[in-house]
């Protein structure tokens, strides 16, 4: 669901929903609950994207066993997503849908779920490309594989759904920083946390998306042993020396800076 009108959301609220999550997992390892509020056509599409998208998973991991691989490369990883695709083309077609329909579809969910990895590589710090290639390297592969009229589709489903999860994942100056009075006032969004909580997540993003000599700084005036100067350390490229200023034990820095 990603347009107003149709099917009745907006991108500023899927920017919101996804921000909230890359804020509370890049603060807190885990995210509280934050659920859309949908109904009628919106609804009916969202549970139809999201099993599309379960599927799509489930499918690229059996097309791994089907094809014994035992290692990871970009070749297997495109034949395992291609696999997928058309695992739910095949299934979609047998039930009430045209072929067409049921190929977009499948797209759809295909795309859904390669985008919620790239929206992750891009804000969480996940090691893109390290076994996997990039997301969207994987969404251009996809969109190669079909005709032309299924790609239009995809295109016009993908374009603002890709802006979204971009805008959702950039923690820089000028980013669109997650807003808690609009989840507040939305309804279509819903969560037992109450508002101071939502407040400090977005105080938390707005932190984040400071230059980090303005994070330095206000890291040196706190009173904890060190983290000022493990801050500096950090900011000049020296992540082992700072979590090691911090206090972080020998064994996880090691994992923490491993470059593969």
């Amino acid at each position: 669901t990603v347009t107003r009108g149709d099917l009745g959301l907006d991108l500023s609220t899927i920017t919101s929903v996804l921000r909230y999550h890359h804020v509370s997992q890049r603060a807190h390892g885990l995210a509280g609950h934050l659920a859309f509020e949908v109904s009628g056509e919106a609804e009916d599409m969202t549970m139809v994207l999201l099993v599309q998208a379960m599927r799509f998973i489930a499918g690229h991991e059996l097309v791994h066993h089907a094809f014994g691989h035992t290692t990871t490369d970009r070749h297997q990883e495109y034949q395992a997503d291609a696999g997928a695709h058309m695992t739910l083309v095949r299934m979609g077609e047998t039930g009430p849908r045209k072929a067409t329909s049921a190929s977009v579809l499948a797209l759809w969910g295909g795309l859904v779920a390669v985008l919620a990895v790239h929206s992750a590589e891009k804000a969480l710090f996940i090691r893109c490309g390290a076994s996997h290639p990039p997301a969207l390297d994987r969404v251009h592969v996809l969109l190669a594989q079909v005709d032309q009229n299924v790609r239009r589709s995809a295109e016009v489903f993908l374009r603002p759904l890709l802006t979204a999860t971009d805008a959702a994942a950039v923690f820089a100056e000028g980013a669109e920083v997650f807003d808690s009075s609009r989840v507040l006032s939305s309804p279509m969004i819903s969560s037992p946390l109450s508002a101071s909580y939502l407040r400090s997540v977005e105080i938390l993003d707005a932190a984040m998306c400071c230059p980090p000599e303005r994070l330095v700084a206000g890291m040196s005036q706190g009173s904890v042993d060190g983290l000022g100067e493990g801050a500096r350390l950090a900011s000049a490229g020296r992540a082992a020396e700072a979590q090691h200023r911090w206090g972080v034990r020998d064994d996880v820095v090691r994992r923490l800076v491993d470059p593969l």
